[in-house]
């Protein structure tokens, strides 16, 4: 019997392991926020049971919830974000408002934009400023 190199297919098979990314799920969804500002602990407790009530009104279920509490966890939250998105197939993201993004409307939408590409999906807005409008970013997928 050949050893195998430990990146190799069989190598990788034989650990229960693959070199694909994992099928697109298409009913998990999984939250973000950050605290901005105005929001004490009461207020990110009611936002995350309407991202909930959100989630289920879409049709999905919500596989968890990332939380920013401070600008020191930004990176990193945005990171554990789009990692677990990626190796968990979450094509969905939703998110209270463009303000959990950044409150520089320009620089919130290239964040959003940039986020439905990089999860190969959808990033879904609980509520618009000024309105309770569902809007979405949507990446096509191009593989």
């Amino acid at each position: 019997m050949v050893d195998q190199p430990p990146g190799s297919p069989s190598g990788l098979a034989s650990k229960g392991l693959s070199m694909h990314q994992p099928k697109p799920d298409p009913i998990a969804a999984v939250a973000y926020l950050r605290r901005l500002p105005n929001l004490d602990e009461e207020a990110v407790r009611k936002l995350i049971t309407a991202l909930v009530a959100f989630s289920v009104e879409q049709g999905f279920g919500l596989a968890g919830v990332h939380f920013e509490e401070g600008r020191s966890q930004r990176l990193d939250t945005w990171m554990e974000l789009i990692t677990e998105c990626r190796s968990e197939g979450v094509v969905n993201v939703l998110v209270p408002d463009s303000d959990h993004f950044h409150h520089a409307p320009a620089v919130a939408a290239f964040m959003r934009e940039e986020l439905a590409e990089k999860i190969r999906g959808t990033v879904w807005l609980m509520h618009e400023a000024g309105g309770a409008a569902t809007t979405e970013t949507t990446v096509p997928d191009v593989s």
